[in-house]
């Protein structure tokens, strides 16, 4: 087989194609990866998004807070082992991106707002980012023990 078919001293999977090529389908499967990750991710945002009373945005909190503790867990354990690239990309950047997206929130706290309820828009901002850090620091935590 010609040297040029191998692609940092491994036998290149895709042998009839160069280098260059290879590294452009690693990108598009990487881009793949993410989407299905965002899917699986909505999904579940969906499937909690039920828990909703109108004075106060139930769903969207426990969402991005357990959204954040994934994250903490994510970046403890896959980011930082011996896990596929794949992996890291599929929960780290496909399914939090997916699960937690910072425009529900803005979007919840905004309608808090709209229906007179200020007091609660700011308690619940409040909450969703001080305990949203905490379940960060408590993801991360897990790795250390």
């Amino acid at each position: 087989m010609p040297e040029k078919f191998f692609f940092n001293t491994k036998i290149c999977i895709f042998a009839m194609f160069e280098p260059k090529t290879v590294r452009k389908m690693n990108f598009v499967k990487s881009i793949a990866i993410v989407i299905v990750g965002c899917i699986v991710g909505v999904a579940v945002r969906l499937a909690l998004s039920g828990i909703y009373a109108e004075s106060f945005p139930w769903g969207t909190l426990s969402t991005n807070i357990i959204g954040a503790f994934v994250v903490g867990i994510a970046i403890g354990y896959v980011a930082k082992s011996a896990f596929s690239s794949d992996v890291k990309i599929l929960s780290t950047t496909g399914f939090c991106i997916g699960f937690c997206i910072f425009s529900a929130f803005s979007r919840n706290a905004i309608e808090t707002v709209d229906i007179g309820n200020i007091i609660i828009a700011a308690i619940y901002i409040t909450i969703s980012v001080c305990i949203g850090i905490i379940a960060v620091c408590l993801g991360l935590q897990l790795k250390r023990r």
